[in-house]
């Protein structure tokens, strides 16, 4: 063949205006067996064909030879095709390649996964744009629609309903806190999703809240608003208004997939969770008060002789109280571990109280599942409404001011039971003392979801501080790699992002590295406690990694049996 090549889902072109009806004809056949039909199958048709024959045009424009390859990704239910080129066409994500270019954005340039803005709100559901080495492949990807039904939660043609009972609290320029009757969570919300929410009528679908969202906050990629709409719904707020109908057997219906989602999702919440705490505030608030607080930090500091500077004491303590842990058979252990149970309930009381102190609400108290642990909880998200940061800090700090207040005051009943020589005693409290010096020092570290984090993204005045540096961290990365302009931020921002990036990747690797070179017999196993805490953090990366995976298995299941 010289001019086409077809081999199954595979087609290769020449450069020619008469090739364009053939590579169209070619995705037709396959999209017609994928299920697309009537207007969605036309304007996949003519998205693909406008690509097609823009490629041609400029090719031969500029007296290019190379050919273009066609690959299709039949699924049924759905479509993706791959159009694969030359680098050297002189076409690129901009707006002014496109005839119907956008009026109030003329010559916009945006990231390379999205491009041609009428094109992927118009005619397809999902656009990227790639260059590698010297091609460049452009995918659109298109689903059916069997009875106006979208097949995925970020379909443009999906019909997102607010929930009944959603009560929505403005509290600033940039936050707003929406809680649902019956439900006893609250939600922070970004104005970004406060928009979105506001721009929900049962009405609108996601193609017409794109729109408005674009006028408001300027170019995006579609997936940035399906995914905020995908979070909403997530939390129950909104939602999907059509849902997808499968043939075969997901995994959503069988049994152990929901009996996995409820343990996942388990959470158990105190009844009247804000009167109990007004209750423990009314009687017991003065333990939160200025003076103990400035009581605790005076013995926090008295106490750093045995906790900080003389590490030895507490190798000692530790070494003991593992002893007498053998000795007692366990008795030290069990006791520790109910004393540290209801600590932790200290905790997050502590929490729960200086909200309430600050005027806050407290929507939820009790236990969840989190991380392969059962742990107690306090929601506070009142106070994220607080206008002054230094309430907000002081929120998250009184948990580990409180570990730190009680780790000292077990460190001294060691000293004073081990001088009565009242072994059992001296080692309860000195295991007890150890776990919340550590547990305490953990809560602070601010690259993981911790109170520390909190603190610090409260500190800078930056929300979501972790998800921002991130993105901005890959972005950064692919500037370099790729030649690629950064995005425009504030140099406080741009700091931010880059120093809590670097750090957290070199904190994880810090923490991934003992286990591995230990596993591989590079290295002899640590002290007990730096191993401990360095299998905790893996057992957390790793529950982390399988959520993120059973998701996305999740997600790949909704879709049905490839056809080719």
């Amino acid at each position: 063949m010289n001019n086409t090549e077809m081999r199954d889902t595979y087609l290769i072109i020449n450069p020619e205006l008469s090739n364009v009806r053939k590579a169209t004809e070619f995705v037709k056949q396959w999209a017609v067996r994928s299920g697309l039909a009537d207007k969605i199958l036309l304007r996949f048709l003519f998205a693909v064909s406008e690509l097609i024959e823009a490629i041609v045009l400029f090719s031969i424009e500029n007296s290019l030879r190379e050919k273009i390859n066609i690959e299709v990704e039949p699924w049924e239910g759905w479509i993706k095709v791959n159009v694969k080129f030359s680098a050297k066409v002189p076409i690129e994500p901009y707006f002014e390649h496109k005839e119907s270019k956008s009026d109030k954005f003329p010559g916009h340039e945006i990231a390379p996964e999205v491009f041609w803005h009428r094109v992927v709100v118009e005619w397809v559901d999902k656009a990227e744009w790639t260059e590698i080495g010297g091609w460049k492949r452009v995918s659109f990807v298109q689903y059916a629609r069997p009875s106006g039904s979208p097949g995925e939660l970020y379909f443009l043609g999906l019909v997102p309903i607010q929930r009944k009972g959603v009560n929505i609290k403005i509290v600033g320029e940039d936050v707003g806190i929406v809680t649902i009757e019956g439900v006893r969570n609250a939600f922070r919300m970004t104005k970004e999703m406060m928009f979105i929410l506001n721009a929900v009528d049962g009405k609108r679908n996601v193609r017409e809240i794109y729109r408005l969202y674009v006028e408001k906050f300027g170019i995006v990629h579609p997936k940035v608003v399906g995914g905020m709409i995908e979070e909403l719904i997530k939390r129950g707020i909104l939602l999907p208004g059509y849902r997808i109908t499968a043939k075969g057997s997901t995994l959503t219906n069988t049994k152990q997939n929901k009996f996995l989602q409820k343990l996942l999702r388990f959470q158990y919440s105190i009844p009247h969770p804000d009167s109990f705490v007004s209750f423990v505030h009314r009687y017991l608030g003065w333990l939160w008060s200025p003076f103990v607080v400035v009581v605790a930090f005076v013995l926090i500091f008295s106490s750093f002789h045995i906790l900080v500077f003389n590490f030895r004491a507490v190798e000692s303590i530790s070494g003991k109280a593992y002893l007498l842990f053998s000795r007692a058979g366990g008795l030290i252990g069990l006791v520790s571990l109910l004393l540290l149970n209801v600590h932790i309930i200290f905790h997050e009381l502590s929490h729960a109280v200086v909200c309430k102190r600050f005027g806050g609400r407290i929507h939820a108290l009790g236990i969840l599942f989190y991380y392969g642990f059962i742990c107690a909880f306090a929601d506070t998200t009142d106070s994220w409404a607080f206008p002054s940061r230094w309430k907000r800090i002081m929120v998250s700090f009184a948990g580990p001011l409180s570990d730190l207040t009680v780790s000292c005051i077990y460190g001294w009943a060691h000293i004073f039971f081990t001088r009565q020589n009242l072994d059992i005693y001296a080692g309860v409290c000195g295991l007890m003392s150890i776990l919340l010096f550590y547990f305490s020092l953990v809560n602070m570290i601010p690259f993981f979801e911790t109170d520390g984090y909190y603190i610090l993204s409260d500190m800078l005045n930056i929300p979501n501080l972790r998800k921002k540096s991130w993105n901005y961290l890959k972005q950064f990365l692919f500037s370099i790699v790729l030649n690629k302009d950064r995005p425009k931020i504030s140099w406080k921002e741009k700091f931010s992002y880059l120093i809590f990036g670097s750090v957290s990747l070199l904190c994880v690797g810090a923490i991934l590295l003992p286990p591995i070179l230990v596993v591989f017999g590079l290295k002899q196993s640590p002290n007990d406690f730096v191993w401990f805490f360095s299998c905790f953090f893996v057992v957390i990366i790793a529950l982390k990694i399988s959520k993120i995976a059973f998701e996305w298995y999740h997600k790949a299941r909704l879709t049905q049996i490839k056809l080719k």
